[in-house]
C-alpha cells in the first residue's frame, strides 16, 4: 500500500504540472481572443462569409469558452476551493441577478426574454470572470506568465488603436470597416446608423468635432476601459524597475507611452479621472510620491494642451460640451427614476442597463446604463447593489493591502490600480459590465486574489501610512525598502 501511495504521489506532480501549463495557455488564448472577436466577426460578416446568426455566434464564443472552462475547473478542484468573506458578497449579487431575472417574468413582467438574458449576461460578467481567475489559480496557472502575455496582447491592440486613430478618418468606420452597420445589424442596437450615434464622432462645444479611438472594439468608452489596466501595470513596473536593467526599463517606458496613448485617444474622461486617482493611491501605497506627481502632471498636461483631447476638457469646463451635459442630465434623471420606482415597483433585470434596453420598449425601459451602480440598483435592488459595492471595495482593500507571494509586486499593485480606475469610472459608465473590454481585467483580478498570502489574513491598512515598514514586514524588499519587482 505504501509503495502504491508513493507511486501515485510521484505521478501527481507531473500531472499537475501538465494541467497548469495547459490551463495557462488556454487562459492566454482566451485573453488574445478578447480584442480579436469583434474584428473576426465583423470582417467575416462584412465580406459575406457568414450570415448574421453565425456572426453573432462568433461573438458568443467567448461566453461558451469562459463558461466551459469554469465548469471544468470547478469540478476538478471543487475540494480545494476556499471562499473568502467577500466572495460571498459576489455570490449574493450573482444570486440576486438570477432571482430578478426569473421572478419578475413569473409575475407577469412585459420584458422580453432576449432583453432579460442580454442584461443578465452583462451584469454577471465581473463575477463570472473573477471566478474564472480564482479557479485558474487553483489549477496552478502562472499569474506572472499570464500578465506578461496579456501585456503583449494589449500592446498589439494598442498599436492598432493608436495607428487607426491617427491614420483613418471617421468615414472609414462606416464605409470601409463597417462598424456602424455591424453594431446595428449584428449586435442588435437599433439606433446605430451613424458614427455620431455610436459615439465615435462627437462635438466639443465651439471647438469642433473629433473622432474617438475605438481600435478592435465597438465603443470608445470600452476601449479606454480595456487599456486602463495595461497602463497601470506598466506604470507600476516603471516605478519599481531597477535602473540597472536598462533594456527592461526602456521596454517598460515604451509600454507606458503606448498604453497612455491608447487610454487617451478614446477620449473617455471617466477613465482619465479614474486613472489619475489610481496613480495617486499607488504613489501613497508604494511611497513613490514624486513619481506619482510627475505621472499625473505629464498625463494631465497632454490632455489639457493637445487637441482634440484638450477640447473635451475645456468644453466641459465652459459648460458647453453636449456629451458632458447629456451625461449629467441622464444620471440626474436616472437617480430620480431609480429612487422613485425601485424598490417600490421592484427591481428587474432587463431594463436597467444598455444591453437590456436594446430589446426593451415602452415604460419598462429604465435607461440607467450611464452609471454602473445605478444599473446594479435598478436591476437587483438595494441589497444586490450593496453586495456588489461591498465586493468591489473589499477587492480593492485586498489587492492594495497585501504583497502577494510568488508574483512581482508591480503585478498585484498594478492590477489593483487598474480595478480602482474603472471602479471610479463606473460613475459615468458600466465599466465592468461589458464582456469584451472588462473580461481581461476581472480575470486578472481573480488570478491575483487566488495567490497565497503571507502574513495576516486581515488586510493591514497601515500600509497607506507606513508603506516602507509594511513592505519590510513582508520580507520582500530591495535596498530602498520597496518590493523587488523581479521577485517571484
Amino acid at each position: 500500500m505504501a509503495s502504491t501511495a508513493a507511486v501515485a504521489s510521484s505521478l501527481s506532480v507531473p500531472i499537475r504540472t501538465r494541467e497548469s501549463t495547459l490551463v495557462t495557455w488556454i487562459v492566454i488564448a482566451f485573453l488574445a481572443w478578447m480584442p480579436l472577436c469583434t474584428p473576426v466577426s465583423l470582417l467575416a460578416w462584412e465580406n459575406h462569409l457568414v450570415s448574421v446568426p453565425v456572426a453573432q455566434a462568433i461573438l458568443l464564443v467567448k461566453d461558451g469558452w469562459a463558461a466551459g472552462l469554469i465548469a471544468v475547473l470547478f469540478l476538478r478542484h471543487i475540494r480545494e476551493i476556499r471562499f473568502r468573506w467577500f466572495d460571498w458578497c459576489a455570490l449574493a449579487y450573482a444570486a440576486l441577478v438570477v432571482v430578478y431575472s426569473v421572478v419578475p417574468s413569473l409575475l407577469g413582467s412585459h420584458l422580453s426574454a432576449l432583453s432579460v438574458i442580454a442584461s443578465a449576461r452583462e451584469l454577471l460578467v465581473p463575477v463570472e470572470l473573477y471566478g474564472l481567475g480564482r479557479l485558474a489559480g487553483y489549477a496552478g496557472v502562472s499569474t506572472a506568465t499570464v500578465v506578461k502575455a496579456f501585456l503583449v496582447i494589449a500592446a498589439v491592440a494598442a498599436a492598432f488603436t493608436v495607428a487607426a486613430f491617427v491614420l483613418e478618418p471617421g468615414a472609414f468606420w462606416q464605409n470601409t470597416y463597417e462598424l456602424v452597420n455591424f453594431i446595428r445589424v449584428v449586435q442588435g442596437v437599433p439606433t446605430a446608423w451613424t458614427t455620431w450615434q455610436i459615439s465615435l464622432l462627437t462635438m466639443y462645444g465651439s471647438f469642433g468635432e473629433a473622432i474617438r479611438a475605438v481600435g478592435p472594439f465597438s465603443h470608445p468608452v470600452g476601449t479606454g476601459v480595456y487599456f486602463a489596466m495595461p497602463l497601470t501595470l506598466v506604470v507600476c513596473a516603471a516605478w519599481l524597475s531597477s535602473r540597472r536593467q536598462k533594456v527592461a526599463m526602456v521596454t517598460v517606458m515604451i509600454g507606458v507611452v503606448l498604453f497612455a496613448l491608447a487610454v487617451i485617444t478614446p477620449i473617455s474622461r471617466g477613465t482619465w479621472i479614474g486613472f489619475v486617482g489610481a496613480v495617486v493611491v499607488c504613489g501613497a501605497v508604494l511611497h513613490r510620491y514624486r513619481l506619482s506627481v510627475l505621472t499625473v502632471v505629464v498625463f494631465a498636461a497632454f490632455i489639457v494642451l493637445v487637441p482634440p483631447f484638450s477640447w473635451s476638457v475645456w468644453a466641459s469646463v465652459a459648460g458647453n460640451d453636449s456629451s458632458t451635459n447629456a451625461h449629467t442630465q441622464t444620471v440626474q434623471k436616472d437617480v430620480t427614476h431609480v429612487l422613485t420606482t425601485n424598490p417600490v415597483v421592484g427591481p428587474k433585470v432587463g431594463a436597467g442597463d444598455s444591453a437590456g434596453q436594446n430589446y426593451t420598449a415602452g415604460d419598462d425601459a429604465a435607461g440607467v446604463g450611464e452609471n454602473m451602480y445605478l444599473t446594479a440598483y435598478a436591476s437587483v435592488g438595494p441589497l444586490g447593489a450593496l453586495a456588489f459595492v461591498a465586493w468591489l471595495g473589499a477587492l480593492l482593500v485586498e489587492l492594495f493591502g497585501r504583497v502577494r507571494s510568488g508574483i512581482p509586486a508591480w503585478i498585484s499593485i498594478g492590477v489593483a490600480a487598474g480595478l480602482l480606475a474603472e471602479v471610479a469610472a463606473g460613475m459615468t459608465a458600466s465599466t465592468l459590465m461589458r464582456f469584451t473590454t472588462s473580461a481581461s481585467m476581472m480575470l486578472l483580478v481573480g488570478l491575483v486574489v487566488a495567490q497565497p498570502t503571507s502574513g495576516s489574513r486581515i488586510p493591514d491598512l497601515a500600509a497607506l501610512r507606513h508603506p516602507r515598514q509594511w513592505f519590510r514586514s513582508r520580507g520582500v524588499t530591495t535596498d530602498d525598502g520597496l518590493p523587488d519587482p523581479t521577485e517571484g
